[in-house]
């Protein structure tokens, strides 16, 4: 039986070490079957002109996660309260920003109704997609409430902080009909290991505990990376 934290996941605000003054509202969804298969998929949809149906999917897998380089630290970002509140599931939220490493660039989808490759250039938004999907370092903030009871948590921790212990779902039979494979070749993607890795600030080995970041303003005023 295949299990998902919500059907269509949960928001989350996504950011790269490269560009963290924008971050993306998306989707979450944390696909899991039995014998420790599990894939996370970070879903985002933009309101371009011209584009209807721009949605576009970042797949992470197992083998993708660089392990014991993944987690749990305090946001880099402010978020004013009505843009948090997006995160919030009922009842006390617990946001967190978990910050994770790649150890090679993750997959990466776009609508098949879509006439244009994203390119980096053609839409603010493709630079966006861009930034995420060649970055070895990915921060997700959001409400862990959303993973529901104690046993889908500690599958995801144990997915984030021991990745060499899973395989991946074929989450690509979900997408074909839908969408498009992106070659991240046109975003220069064996580059990415560039300088996306905060000297001054290292993350630590996964472990659960914190870490202070200096914490900024952000602008979250564009609705052009609102989710659907």
């Amino acid at each position: 039986m295949t299990s998902k934290a919500r059907k269509d996941g949960f928001p989350v605000f996504a950011y790269s070490s490269l560009d963290d003054q924008a971050p993306i509202l998306s989707s979450l969804i944390f696909r899991t079957k039995p014998g420790h298969r599990a894939t996370l998929s970070l879903k985002s949809a933009f309101n371009i002109s011209g584009h209807n149906d721009a949605r576009f999917i970042l797949q992470i897998k197992p083998g993708d996660l660089e392990p014991g380089q993944n987690s749990w630290t305090q946001a880099g970002i402010s978020p004013p309260q009505e843009r948090l509140d997006k995160l919030q599931r009922q009842g006390n939220p617990n946001i967190r920003t978990l910050c994770i490493t790649l150890a090679q660039p993750c997959s990466a989808w776009y609508s098949a109704s879509m006439t244009t490759t994203p390119l980096r250039g053609m839409h603010p938004a493709f630079d966006k997609l861009a930034s995420l999907a060649t970055a070895s370092k990915l921060y997700l903030l959001f409400d862990m409430n959303w993973l529901g009871g104690n046993e889908k948590k500690e599958i995801f921790e144990e997915f984030i902080g021991h990745p060499h212990r899973f395989t991946a779902c074929p989450v690509e039979e979900y997408y074909v009909k839908e969408y498009k494979h992106l070659d991240l070749a046109l975003y220069d993607a064996p580059a990415y290991r560039d300088s996306t890795t905060d000297e001054e600030d290292p993350t630590p080995p996964y472990s659960g505990a914190t870490v202070k970041r200096v914490r900024r303003s952000v602008s979250f005023d564009s609705k052009v990376f609102d989710i659907d």
